[in-house]
This record gives structure tokens, sequence and C-alpha cells, in this order.
């Protein structure tokens, strides 16, 4: 599984992947690298259990005998735009409390010490099996949950330190893509109005008139 962030002012150019496994990270770096030389046990069985196009492109390639490079494998020709980080991710760790627990154990330790980087111009993909902790990582990057411990710049911003009006207006540039339409989108609305709705709740200036122009 692969949780997918949209991020207005990062371009999908380069690919880092950071593979999750139990709530930890195992392995991460350029994601040509970890496809064509996956170091850790449980990537090598992601890779080996899911090949994607890119992967199948790296064994053609091997077999061939033809070295891939980064910009070949994924189409890119500009690389990266820069070096600032638009979205840094600092030791997270997040312990939920687990309630009616038959065990002595009253907590559930879901993310522990997660640390990366998004650089503006690159994509990062975070990559885990079911219960890794892709979502709760997702969340807290969306200021959706609070961290236990740990921080999340963007653009050099502490997002725990955000009021709601900044809060608001981050929402407008970073923005979760959830996978599954049919739970994402009310079946009892209109097409109309589902597109209708993110353009009222994201600007209080539009009129009813221009709203529906737009839409």
């Amino acid at each position: 599984e692969i949780y997918t962030l949209s991020l207005h002012d990062a371009l999908p150019i380069l690919v880092d992947l950071v593979v999750m496994h139990r709530g930890r990270v195992v392995e991460s770096g350029p994601s040509l690298e970890i496809l064509q030389d996956p170091r850790h046990p449980y990537t090598k069985r992601l890779v080996k259990a899911a090949p994607s196009l890119a992967s199948h492109r790296i064994e053609d390639a091997h077999a061939k005998g033809v070295k891939v490079s980064e910009d070949e494998l994924l189409g890119a020709g500009m690389g990266a735009t820069s070096t600032e980080p638009v979205i840094r991710v600092e030791n997270l760790t997040k312990v939920f409390d687990v309630r009616g627990a038959k065990s002595r154990a009253k907590t559930f330790k879901a993310v522990d010490d997660v640390s990366f980087t998004l650089r503006e111009g690159t994509t990062l993909a975070l990559v885990g099996e079911s219960g890794s902790g892709k979502s709760t990582v997702a969340n807290i990057v969306l200021n959706l949950i609070n961290p236990t411990e740990g921080r999340v710049y963007h653009h050099g911003t502490d997002l725990s330190t955000l009021g709601k009006k900044e809060l608001f207006a981050l929402r407008r540039r970073l923005q979760p893509v959830f996978q599954n339409p049919y739970g994402s989108l009310d079946p009892m609305r209109s097409v109309f109005s589902s597109v209708e709705e993110p353009l009222r709740v994201q600007s209080t200036k539009i009129g009813r008139a221009s709203c529906r122009e737009r839409v």
C-alpha cells in the first residue's frame, strides 16, 4: 500500500521511497536504488510480491545488460528543483490508548521514531503493509491528529504552532487524495454539489452565481 498526499507546490519529478514495517522505517532512499537492490528482508518481500512497472523495466534492462538511470526509469528530465524541504518530519512517535484491552498493555505504538524529508520537485512514497503506520504518519503530517512525540515542519514552520486561520490556509495546499472514490464522495450528493462544496468552503468571498459559473 502507498499513502498519497497532494502538495500543490511539489512537482512529481524524482521519487524517493520510505518503507515502513510495524511502525518503524526499515529502509529509505531513491526509488531506483531500493528497487534494484533492496537491503531489508521486508523490502525484498515487498518488491518480490508486488513488482511495479518500474521494477519490470529494471528487470528487463538487467536481462539485456543495460544500466537504467533514474531519469530513464521515471521519464524525468529535470531533476529536483530545489534542495529546500517542503515537508520535514522529525522523530514522529504516536501511541494510542487501547480501550478494553484484555492484556496488561493499555497502549499501542503505531509510529515509532519516524523521520524523513520531502524536497521541492520530488515525490515521496511511503510504502508498507496494512497496519504499518502509513496512515497515522500521513494524518499527523496533515495535522489531523497530534503526535505523541516529534515535529512536522512545512517550509520550516512547525505545524503544531499554527492557529485556526493558518491551518485553514494550509488545508488549501496540503491535502489527502483518497484511493477509493466511493468512500470519499457522498453518494447522496450530485456531481455539481460535490464540486461546489470545496469552492464554497475554501473561499469566503465567492458568491453563489460566481461559484455556479466556476462549477
